[in-house]
């Protein structure tokens, strides 16, 4: 039997954790793989991700049921029922999906869904019509501004917190910039007549669905004139393949991956009809002989911090101290909570202790089990906010970090004197973030060195793991 979609996972994942036990996500897809007397074959198909699509489907099932909160996190890659699962089991419908729990748990909805999906709408229609026209002319990345999709050298589209930046073959009539809620004065043509015409349109994220139709055949002209300039393959060291898989979990389809290079495809220039010929590829995976390097994780902002707490996460020397602005730790935030992708965080694991630094301290001497390669700034950021501890930046002064909340709207903003006597505001999200006292617990050790992923995104608001 082929793998059947996440939604039909849900009830069966549910009854297994009904035994009231701990239990993995492997247990989960080997469990459901017998269950549901899916094939061999099909147990091994792989997604463009490198993940299988049981293993990605069965992430997706736990992830919608922690949401509603029939399960919880119980540990590192670990989960096991709530008590409001229970209480769904003591009366089981014929099925749950995600209409079940939307409708049963509505107090669940994330804030700006619709405007998050429908940005992700949109950028996931750019990488369908860039992939058609090439497969190996694109790529998407993520910078602090937010996500980008790269035609060629030239953006695309990029989906930040509050606004979209689009390219589109203009001219543009003042009754779509009305419409978009963008102004003329702040559209960016591109230098050197890269592309004749080319303008890049800046509106807010709230008009993503109108842009859709509205800048539809100007993208599509510009994304098809950026392409068929690129005169040698695009290099994909900047891509994020997570970042893809997540748009497609969004926006319920899968999309194509951009095509690697080759050692005997690409090897050197090519003109513009060399496109043609690509067309026709493999889109099938390509299979390498060197065992991986990485492996894939997912944690709780909660584990995470705890973590941090007991000194088994620490920084390595060669980390720069603390360097981001209030401004950036506020942007971070409203990014998790409308459920934006925020990047990907990168740890090594280490077989024994290692001499490291705390997180946003200048405390040497700490010998940690798992040292922050990339991700320090997101997670000192995070650390400080929610343990409303001091951070040492690189002026070496020590501060606080002091962000306000206004729950009417969801509103984020650098704490300043005007906010603090606003009353509709919480002058400070650290009082609110505090944990209660718990029993600590010794660091887990580890009998070999290795690196691992954790995306991030998986422990935002919206709990997704970063696959389709």
């Amino acid at each position: 039997m082929a793998v059947p979609d996440f939604q039909s996972f849900m009830l069966p994942v549910l009854k297994l954790a009904g035994d009231a036990q701990q239990h993995t996500l492997a247990e989960a897809v080997e469990w459901l793989a017998r269950e549901f007397r899916v094939s061999d074959d099909d147990r091994k198909e792989l997604l463009k991700s490198g993940q299988t699509r049981l293993y990605n489907r069965a992430a997706w099932t736990t992830t919608y049921l922690r949401k509603a909160g029939l399960l919880q996190a119980a540990g590192p890659g670990r989960f096991q029922l709530t008590d409001r699962g229970r209480d769904v089991l003591a009366n089981p419908p014929a099925a749950i999906d995600i209409a079940f729990l939307e409708k049963r748990f509505p107090e669940l909805s994330i804030p700006a869904e619709a405007i998050r999906r429908a940005a992700l709408q949109f950028v996931a229609a750019v990488i369908e019509n860039a992939d058609a026209e090439h497969g190996r002319a694109w790529y998407v990345r993520e910078t602090e501004q937010g996500l980008r999709l790269m035609t060629g050298r030239l953006l695309a589209c990029e989906v930040a917190r509050s606004k979209m930046r689009v390219s589109a073959i203009g001219p543009i009539g003042d009754d779509v910039r009305r419409a978009l809620g963008a102004d003329a004065q702040t559209d960016e043509e591109f230098k050197f007549k890269t592309v004749p015409g080319g303008l890049l349109i800046t509106f807010p994220v709230e008009h993503a669905s109108e842009a859709h139709d509205l800048l539809r055949d100007g993208l599509n002209g510009f994304v098809d004139m950026a392409i068929a300039r690129v005169r040698s393959p695009v290099s994909l060291e900047d891509h994020i393949p997570e970042a893809v898989v997540y748009i497609a979990g969004v926006v319920g389809r899968e999309l194509p991956q951009p095509e690697p290079m080759t050692d005997t495809a690409d090897s050197g220039p090519r003109d513009d009809t060399s496109d043609e010929d690509d067309i026709g590829a493999s889109r099938e995976p390509r299979v390498r002989g060197r065992a991986p390097i990485f492996e894939h994780g997912q944690c709780s902002i909660a584990s995470l911090m705890s973590d941090i707490e007991r000194e088994v996460i620490a920084l390595p020397d060669v980390q720069p101290p603390f360097v981001w602005e209030d401004t950036k730790v506020r942007a971070l935030l409203d990014s998790l909570v409308v459920g934006f992708p925020v990047g990907t965080l990168v740890f090594w694991h280490t077989s024994s202790d290692k001499d490291a630094r705390a997180l946003g301290a200048e405390r040497p001497g700490l010998r940690a089990t798992t040292l922050v390669i990339d991700g320090q700034q997101r997670l000192t950021s995070l650390y400080a906010l929610m343990r409303g501890v001091e951070v040492v930046g690189k002026d070496g002064v020590t501060r606080r970090i002091t962000i306000a909340f206004r729950p009417r709207d969801g509103r984020f903003e650098v704490a300043d004197a005007a906010i603090r006597n606003d009353p509709a505001f919480l002058s400070n999200v650290t009082e609110s973030a505090r944990p209660r006292q718990r029993r600590m617990r010794k660091p887990r050790r580890r009998t070999s060195p290795r690196y691992s992923f954790v995306a991030t995104t998986r422990a935002h608001a919206s709990g997704k793991p970063t696959s389709s």
